[in-house]
């Protein structure tokens, strides 16, 4: 996976700083080709989830890579809490 941020720039000045993971994709048409599809991070509590239509942006890009960090994180412990093989006991 991919991670990078969005970052958005008002007419104000002010930046809004979007996290967001990014999926390789594969292109099927006249030449195929390998895209990434990007989706946002979001925050939620103590899950995470992405969206390709809900934004959650921040007002710095440090708590934007926070967010990111913490999503990694989140993907490690959901992986270590998967079912690595399933086996039976006999019980008579």
């Amino acid at each position: 996976m991919k991670y990078r941020i969005k970052i958005e720039e008002q007419n104000n000045g002010k930046k809004w700083y979007t996290p967001q993971v990014g999926t390789p994709k594969l292109k099927i048409g006249k030449f195929d080709f390998v895209s990434t599809e990007w989706s946002n991070i979001i925050e939620d509590t103590k899950s995470f989830w992405i969206s390709s239509f809900a934004q959650i942006s921040y007002y710095t890009e440090q708590k934007a890579l926070d967010v990111i960090e913490e999503y990694k994180q989140y993907l490690i412990d959901e992986k270590g809490e998967e079912v690595k093989s399933t086996t039976y006991k006999t019980v008579e």
